[in-house]
């Protein structure tokens, strides 16, 4: 394996190593991922689209069926290997409304219906596939920093975000109604409060405009604004107190924002479905005057995540059982998990206290879901931590969840320093009952003034390619060498659409990111890793979750004002050149 840069080509590689991407509008991109030279696609598969209801009983869909067939056919024409993630965090609301989806372990039963029917369906061609996607994400974002649907727990600092800001600003205008609330979250400043922002969304810029109508309608539907003044020159009114807050009876999960002046469309609501299908710039919406609903359902930071996160891990092990058991020699094919994780570095490399903060933060974020399937149970630091809210697996569930992985997929961005919280520097927060508390660590993006790495378009996304090669060397020794696939790796960067075309396509900075990890990649290969693929994120410009398209993480620029059409940025450029080099 070359370690230079320079010298970096795809021959370097094992033959059988796996280079991929991820696309959605497939029909047109897999010519373009074939003339690239990438082998392998990810994608997900719709539980809903398969089963609408989420059960069996209550029937599947033969178009859903059809339109993964369509796709894995398509694949395979092209000469791309498919890679196919069964959960991408989209529970059919139908088994949210019924029992709260992972936080019952009946879900257990029901995503092992659709697996099995995946496996039925499609296994005769999909060799790799992976059971989750990042369920520390699902979790956390939805059962803790109230980031994701179903936005259940709440945040530690109430300031520390746009949405946290928007939430405690309604708690105060709403006398801390407990109930389920309805926010509409617009484009503000740090400091504006919720009345200035309703002001400024119904007296939107373009009044005539099918947004500046939508935004009225929508406005006027969430709170009382009879007193609002109508004009962009009046004074400013406050709506009234009574229409403060809004009870919504169903439980539809709704997208939130968590970047200041970074806010999204939901399609929970009826009206916002029909304003999102209309013929509308996207983004001349995005820029002016888009919505998302928050919806304040407490939940428990301190046991929810924990308990969603054990159902998880056994639907997990239940669905690779029935895999192995009934479809894995016939179909020989193989099946795993896909964890995030960064890499942490101690803050002070000579005090212990943050060394050992380093390797716990580690077991907090990726030993949670790695230990389990690969000895059967939890890291040692989170049940010393965690206690009697960190669920126990019964004999029967140790023996099943351990060793259900054939692979272990990683997706790796970014890195951090981790510092020790020791009691003296403890604040009277610290003290809640909350899974960052358990942590008992603080994670830091500098030292001694100095930022660990260059910072990419995301505010959390700074530049360590050293990071990948430790976090492989880690897994290597903790789990005795398992499969690797880098099934996540790629650099965002802001959107500007003042930016020239060419302009935005010169994305050096993100050829000198993939160069580091390619890097360290074959570094970690050449010490012993077993690693035998590496996944771009992303092929193209996407919808990034609740950073919209305010970010791009593509090595192909998306024209989202010009009928979504495709062009090469300079990173592609160099992939196609790394991957056809003899």
């Amino acid at each position: 394996m070359a370690s230079s840069q320079t010298e970096l080509k795809r021959s370097s590689f094992h033959e059988k190593f796996i280079f991929g991407g991820a696309t959605s509008a497939y029909q047109e991109d897999v010519a373009l991922m074939k003339e690239v030279g990438l082998n392998s696609y990810r994608f997900s598969i719709s539980w809903s689209r398969i089963l609408p209801d989420g059960k069996l009983c209550a029937g599947i869909s033969k178009q859903g069926i059809q339109f993964y067939n369509d796709l894995i056919d398509a694949l395979l024409e092209g000469g791309i290997e498919p890679c196919a993630t069964l959960f991408h965090w989209d529970v059919p609301q139908k088994l949210e409304d019924e029992y709260g989806g992972f936080k019952d372990h009946q879900i257990v039963e029901h995503f092992c219906e659709f697996a099995e029917i995946c496996f039925w369906e499609f296994g005769d061609r999909v060799k790799y596939w992976i059971t989750h996607n990042e369920p520390w994400s699902f979790t956390i974002c939805g059962y803790v920093r109230k980031r994701f649907p179903p936005l259940r727990g709440y945040p530690l600092d109430a300031k520390s975000t746009s949405q946290e800001s928007v939430e405690q600003t309604v708690r105060d205008s709403a006398n801390d109604h407990r109930s389920k609330i309805i926010v509409p979250q617009l484009p503000y400043s740090e400091g504006d409060g919720i009345k200035e922002a309703v002001q400024r969304a119904y007296n939107s810029e373009n009044d005539d405009s099918p947004e500046g109508k939508a935004a009225r309608e929508l406005v006027a539907e969430a709170y009382n604004c009879d007193n609002v003044t109508n004009s962009k020159d009046g004074a400013p009114s406050s709506p009234s107190s009574e229409g403060d807050s809004v009870s919504q009876e169903d439980n539809s999960p709704s997208p939130t924002s968590s970047k200041r002046d970074s806010v999204r469309i939901s399609s929970a609501d009826p009206k916002m479905r029909q304003f999102t299908s209309s013929k509308v710039d996207p983004v001349k919406v995005s820029s002016q005057q888009q919505y998302a609903f928050y919806i304040n359902s407490d939940g428990d930071p301190g046991k929810e995540p924990y308990i969603v996160a054990h159902n998880l891990i056994l639907a997990h092990a239940h669905a690779v059982n029935i895999y192995r058991k009934y479809y894995q020699e016939h179909q020989q094919g193989k099946i795993g998990m896909t964890n995030v994780t960064l890499w942490y570095y101690a803050f002070d490399e000579n005090n212990q206290e943050d060394k050992e903060a380093a390797l716990r933060a580690l077991d907090f974020l990726l030993g949670w879901f790695v230990d389990p399937v690969m000895t059967g149970d939890y890291p040692p630091s989170m049940r010393k931590n965690v206690g009697e809210r960190l669920p126990e697996f019964k004999p029967d569930e140790k023996a099943l969840v351990k060793d259900s992985c054939d692979f272990l997929g990683i997706n790796y961005y970014t890195a951090r320093y981790a510092r020790n919280i020791s009691p003296q520097d403890s604040r009277p927060q610290d003290s809640e009952v909350h899974y960052d508390n358990d942590l008992r660590f603080k994670a830091e993006n500098s030292r001694n003034g100095k930022p660990i790495g260059d910072r990419g378009g995301s505010d959390w996304l700074y530049i360590v390619p050293d990071g990948i090669y430790q976090i492989m060397v880690h897994i290597k020794e903790k789990y005795n060498n398992p499969e690797i696939i880098i099934t996540e790796n790629g650099l965002s960067l802001s959107r500007n659409d003042e930016l020239t075309i060419s302009e935005d396509l010169n994305d050096e900075i993100r050829v000198n990111y993939f160069k580091g990890h390619i890097e360290n990649i074959g570094k970690a290969i050449e010490d012993g890793v077993n690693l035998t693929g590496y996944f771009i994120w992303s092929f193209f410009d996407n919808f990034e979750w609740d950073s919209g398209y305010n970010v791009r993480f593509g090595v192909y620029h998306v024209d989202f004002r010009d009928d979504l059409e495709r062009r090469p940025k300079k990173s592609v450029m160099w992939w196609k050149d790394f991957l056809n080099k003899s």
